[in-house]
């Protein structure tokens, strides 16, 4: 988890929880929700 704020690692801490998926995919796809 590079380059992310604390308050984004949360994000996609929940995010992967919720949707079952690796960090990668969630990462990606918060990257197009933060943009």
């Amino acid at each position: 988890m590079n380059k992310l704020k604390s308050s984004q690692k949360d994000k996609v801490r929940q995010f992967m929880i919720f949707t079952q998926s690796s960090e990668k995919t969630a990462i990606l796809k918060m990257r197009i929700k933060l943009e």
